[in-house]
């Protein structure tokens, strides 16, 4: 099962802006580096990841990341 997994954390906040693929270590990045994960940027990445796994890993189930709260 594809997973998103963090590797890469802001120095500051201490919080995830880079993912890769647990099956491929195909890398997802926010659009900036000092990016804040947010809900919009969570379901982007996620909706990247996704398609990824449609096209690199078709029929496998899929654990993205979590959507925060408002």
């Amino acid at each position: 099962m594809p997973v998103l997994t963090a590797t890469v954390f802001n120095d500051e906040t201490k919080r995830p802006i880079e993912w890769m693929c647990s099956v491929c270590e195909t890398v997802f990045v926010l659009d900036r580096v000092d990016a804040v994960l947010t809900k919009k940027s969570t379901k982007q990445i996620n909706k990247d990841f996704e398609t990824h796994c449609k096209e690199l890993h078709p029929g496998l189930r899929i654990n993205g990341l979590g959507i925060p709260a408002d």
